[in-house]
This record gives structure tokens, C-alpha cells and sequence, in this order.
């Protein structure tokens, strides 16, 4: 699960026979931004103190980000989030497989408060109706605990 943090640049001539990653990081960056900061959450140490994620690159063998934390004064840090074992990326094809299984394994090794915010930023409107129904079924709960019968 944890991810090992490298500090030395990663040099573009690496992706050359990989094609495709850069407009996947491209892609990811714009579309899959919280996926990114759910990865960087459940696979890097707790203590690095994440609340931004970049994908810089992809390479056969894991995810090249740079995150960023609130005392990095915005330069962020070069991390390296090798793929889960069992998944064979031997192109760029192959990365939106592995990357909805990270996305998935990520979400449920957070936890349901994690879940929970993270799809209230993505579906607020579907947040609150939730919410809300959540909230009416305590305050039935509670009124019935305590014998307060509702007209009919």
C-alpha cells in the first residue's frame, strides 16, 4: 500500500515508448482531480499532510504525481504510486483499468466519511437531498423514542 517518495526529477524521455500518458495525466488533472487526491490520501503516509495532487506521468510500473501540502510554499513534492500488484500496465491503454481499480480501492480503504465527502463535492444537489432525509429520519427516530406521535 505505501508508496515510496522520490525526490530526484523525472525525466520526460522515460515515457517515449509508453505514448498516450501525457494526455492521460492531462485528462486525469482535469476531470479526475479528487481520484488523484483520494490516491495520494490512501497511498501516501498519512503525516505528508496532502490536500493537492498532480499526475505528472505514468509509466509501466506506477503513477509519477506531485502533491502538495500547506507548508510547501506551492512547489509541491515529486511522488512515485507503483500500481497495485496483479495489474499488468504495458501501455497507456491500459491506465484507465488500473486506474478506476486504485480509484475504487482507494475510496474504500478511506472509509465511508471519506466517501461521503468526496461525492457530496462531486453531486452537492444529491448531497443534500440525502442530507436531508437523513436528518428527517433521526428527528423521526428521536420522536418516537420520546412519544411524540405526528398527525396524521
Amino acid at each position: 500500500k505505501m508508496a515510496r517518495v522520490r525526490h530526484e526529477p523525472i525525466h520526460p524521455s522515460r515515457m517515449q515508448d509508453f505514448g498516450g500518458a501525457s494526455g492521460a495525466a492531462t485528462h486525469m488533472n482535469i476531470d479526475h482531480a479528487d481520484s488523484l487526491l483520494a490516491f495520494a490520501h490512501y497511498y501516501l503516509p498519512r503525516e505528508m499532510g496532502v490536500n493537492r495532487a498532480e499526475m505528472t506521468d505514468a509509466t509501466p510500473e506506477g503513477i509519477h504525481m506531485r502533491v502538495f501540502t500547506k507548508n510547501d510554499n506551492g512547489e509541491g513534492k515529486k511522488v512515485f504510486i507503483p500500481y497495485p500488484a496483479g495489474h499488468n500496465v504495458s501501455h497507456a491503454r491500459c491506465l484507465r483499468k488500473v486506474t478506476v481499480a486504485m480509484h475504487a480501492e482507494a475510496l474504500e480503504g478511506l472509509g465511508r466519511l471519506y466517501r461521503l465527502r468526496f461525492y457530496a463535492r462531486k453531486r452537492p444537489f444529491q448531497y443534500a437531498i440525502f442530507a436531508c432525509s437523513v436528518v428527517i429520519m433521526i428527528l423521526t427516530i428521536v420522536a418516537y423514542m420520546i412519544g411524540i406521535q405526528s398527525v396524521p
